[in-house]
C-alpha cells in the first residue's frame, strides 16, 4: 500500500484515502507500523474492495501469517507494482546483485576455471535485510534440476555469501563449482575432506570428496542465504 502511495499518489495519504472512500485517520492505521496500538490490518476483502475502487485487479497481496497463541502475527499487505525497464526501478529500495557463471580455461593439461559476473539481477533492499551480507559479497545464481528438492527447486535464484565459505561440520547449503559445472549442494566438514550431499538423491549423487580431491576439483564460492522463485507452486 504504501508503494502505491508514493507511485500513484505523489506520497499523499490523503489523496489514497480521498480513492478509496475511506478518511485520512483509517489510511494512517493501515499504513502505522504493526506494533503501534492503533495499528489495522488490511486483510482479504478489504484489498479487494481498495483494488476495485481503483480499477486495479489483484494489485493488492495479502500476506497471511501463523497464529501465536491464538492471536495473530500480522497481516502484511503490498501492492505489486510492474516496471517497463530496469532503469524505472527506485534506486533507494533496489538492490543490484550481479549473476553469477563459469569461465572454463584449459592449459598444462588443466582445465581451470573463474566465476564471472554477469548482468545484475534487482532485489528490494528490504527483502535482504536478514541476510546479514555486504552486497558487494552477493552473488546470485540460477538452481538447475531438482537434486536439492524440496529445499530448492528446479528455476529458483538464489543469493550467495562469497565471504561466507567455511564448510561447518553440521552442513550447509553452498555454491560450488564441481566437475566443470556451477553447482548448489548440501556441504559438510568431514575429519577426511567434504562431503557433498544432494538432498533429493533420486535426482543427484552424494559422495565424499577427500582433502586432496577438494583441493583439485572443488571450488567453494559462498553460502546460500536467500531463495527466490516459484517452485512447488
Amino acid at each position: 500500500m504504501l508503494e502505491y502511495i508514493a507511485e500513484k499518489c505523489d506520497g499523499n495519504k490523503a489523496e489514497f484515502a480521498r480513492r478509496v472512500k475511506r478518511s485520512p485517520t483509517y489510511i494512517n492505521r493501515l499504513a502505522s507500523s504493526p506494533d503501534d496500538k492503533n495499528h489495522k490490518n488490511l486483510d482479504e476483502g478489504l484489498a479487494r474492495e481498495f483494488d476495485k475502487l481503483l480499477d486495479t485487479p489483484g494489485l493488492f497481496e495479502v500476506r497471511n501469517y501463523s497464529v501465536d497463541g491464538g492471536k495473530p502475527v500480522k497481516i502484511e499487505a503490498r501492492p505489486i507494482v510492474a516496471y517497463d525497464s530496469i532503469d524505472e526501478l527506485p534506486k533507494e529500495s533496489t538492490v543490484f546483485i550481479p549473476r553469477g557463471g563459469i569461465e572454463l580455461s584449459a592449459g598444462n593439461g588443466r582445465k581451470h576455471w573463474e566465476v564471472v559476473e554477469l548482468e545484475p539481477l534487482p532485489f528490494q533492499a528490504e527483502s535482504l535485510k536478514h541476510i546479514k551480507a555486504k552486497p558487494k559479497n552477493m552473488l546470485a545464481v540460477k538452481v538447475t534440476g531438482a537434486s536439492m528438492e524440496p529445499l530448492l527447486f528446479d528455476g529458483d535464484t538464489v543469493i550467495i555469501d562469497k565471504s561466507d565459505r567455511r564448510v561447518p561440520t553440521s552442513g550447509g547449503v553452498f555454491a560450488v563449482v564441481y566437475g566443470d559445472e556451477l553447482l548448489v549442494k548440501r556441504l559438510f566438514q568431514l575429519p577426511t575432506g567434504i562431503k557433498v550431499q544432494s538432498d533429493n538423491t533420486a535426482a543427484g549423487p552424494t559422495f565424499d570428496l577427500k582433502k586432496d580431491e577438494c583441493d583439485e576439483n572443488l571450488k567453494v564460492i559462498g553460502r546460500v542465504k536467500y531463495r527466490s522463485g516459484f517452485g512447488n507452486f
